[in-house]
């Protein structure tokens, strides 16, 4: 680029070219006799070249080689005084492993017994953590947070508490099972059964259960049915489930009572 000078000595338009200029030579200069890493000897980049290491992880291996590892004495006492903490309950395997199985990535530790969110009966749980005493307390929690985009109180006169409802397909059919004064719980328990499409074991809660036919309720709109087709075909099988939409669950209701 060609510019008026005001003085014979300036070479550079600005300082930013300047300094670019520079940097490039000083580069050229680095690379013509780089530093090494003193742990792998792999070249350290320019950007780096007032450090000793290429990396964190180098430095902190070449510190550990320096420093050496434990004795084994001091090991086994180490060992020992662990185990006797567990026995006693004073503190508990950490996150990612169970007994007999060691992970030395893990070095946190944090105090066993501890109130189940669901039951809340205290507990001493195998790792730090579990929040659940039982994997029925656990899937009751998981029941009532999945799939609650939304929550709609509801009064269930039925075992005088408050519901919390998902939908308004929901609301619409717990009122007029009031409306009818046909008995409706809402079930707490996840049903589990075995997907044999997929081969695995699942579980599945659904909205209502009415205690007089012993069935259990799903409303569902017509986009989802056709989704979970193979899914619900699995569970009216399995179990004593009516699945439809507002009108099948009215319809299929009223014939129960007829009969």
């Amino acid at each position: 680029m060609i510019f008026n000078r005001t003085d014979k000595r300036i070479k550079f338009c600005s300082s930013n070219c300047a300094n670019i200029f520079r940097s490039k030579e000083y580069i050229d200069k680095y690379n013509q006799n780089p530093k090494l890493c003193k742990h792998c000897n792999l070249t350290i980049p320019y950007e780096k070249h007032y450090n000793n290491f290429c990396n964190q992880s180098c430095a902190a291996s070449f510190r550990n080689i320096k420093r050496g590892s434990w004795p084994r004495d001091v090991k086994e006492k180490f060992s020992q005084k662990m185990k006797f903490l567990y026995k006693e309950g004073k503190i508990c395997l950490p996150k990612g492993t169970r007994k007999g199985i060691q992970n030395k990535n893990i070095t946190s530790r944090s105090k066993p017994f501890y109130e189940c969110h669901h039951c809340h009966i205290t507990f001493k749980r195998e790792f730090y953590d579990q929040k659940c005493c039982s994997i029925e307390c656990r899937d009751s929690i998981r029941s009532k947070n999945k799939c609650a985009k939304i929550r709609i109180s509801y009064f269930n006169k039925n075992d005088n508490t408050e519901t919390s409802l998902q939908s308004s397909w929901e609301l619409f059919i717990a009122k007029w099972l009031d409306e009818k004064n046909i008995i409706w719980l809402r079930p707490s328990k996840r049903l589990h059964w075995f997907d044999t499409t997929n081969n695995k074991w699942r579980t599945y809660l659904p909205d209502f259960y009415l205690p007089s036919f012993n069935k259990f309720l799903d409303v569902k709109n017509p986009m989802k049915m056709r989704e979970d087709a193979d899914k619900i075909k699995q569970l009216i099988q399995l179990f004593p489930l009516i699945v439809g939409n507002r009108e099948e669950i009215k319809n299929t209701v009223l014939k129960w009572q007829t009969q």
